[in-house]
């Protein structure tokens, strides 16, 4: 998957194919990617929308720090990024756009949120 961001796939992400994008902004996109505008795992800029979450069942172990998980070594869900890990690794808050009040979120992705563009 390439980490460039494209007029198709923003459109893919804001609606309908038909979307119309300017000149200028289909200019901008050409300049974008990933690694200056963080991004979930389904495109979408963090914390703007509600990510996909990985099933607990496909997470044996913290997606960071790779500890297993047990009865006393709980799950935690990335409300930025949808990923499953560990208290230690998931242990930051931050405001998200799609919800009220500030959120659980993994180390990664409150530095890429609070970092910014």
């Amino acid at each position: 998957r390439s980490s460039d961001l494209t007029t198709n796939n923003l459109k893919a992400h804001c609606g309908s194919p038909d979307t119309e994008i300017s000149l200028e902004a289909e200019e901008g996109l050409e300049s974008l990617s990933t690694e200056s505008i963080p991004v979930n795992v389904e495109g979408f800029i963090l914390g703007q929308k509600q990510p996909s979450w990985v099933p607990d069942s496909e997470a044996a172990n913290c997606m960071n720090c790779q500890v297993k998980f047990t009865f006393t070594k709980r799950r935690h869900h990335c409300r930025a990024c949808g990923k499953v890990f560990c208290a230690s690794c998931c242990n930051r808050k931050c405001r998200l756009q799609y919800m009220e009040k500030e959120a659980r979120v993994c180390v990664g992705c409150h530095d890429a949120i609070t970092k910014g563009p």
